[in-house]
């Protein structure tokens, strides 16, 4: 890899990584009170597959909102 590639594999310390099965660029969750800020690659390809392998599990155990479904369309 190069030096940019390995810049583009750099995550913040204390958050929730998630692979990307599309590429090596991963995507990551950080929260606090509530508050959560999901950050994932580019690609439409690669947000739909980190999405359905990873996000959506986090998602669902992290919020405490039980019963409730919302389709999100990417």
């Amino acid at each position: 890899l190069s030096e940019d590639d390995v810049l583009e594999t750099y995550i913040p310390e204390n958050c929730v990584a998630f692979d990307n099965p599309n590429g090596f660029c991963p995507g990551f969750a950080v929260g606090a009170d509530q508050q959560y800020i999901i950050a994932l690659p580019g690609s439409l390809q690669d947000v739909r597959a980190m999405f359905e392998q990873g996000v959506a599990s986090y998602l669902h155990e992290t919020l405490p909102v039980r019963g409730a479904q919302q389709t999100l369309r990417v």
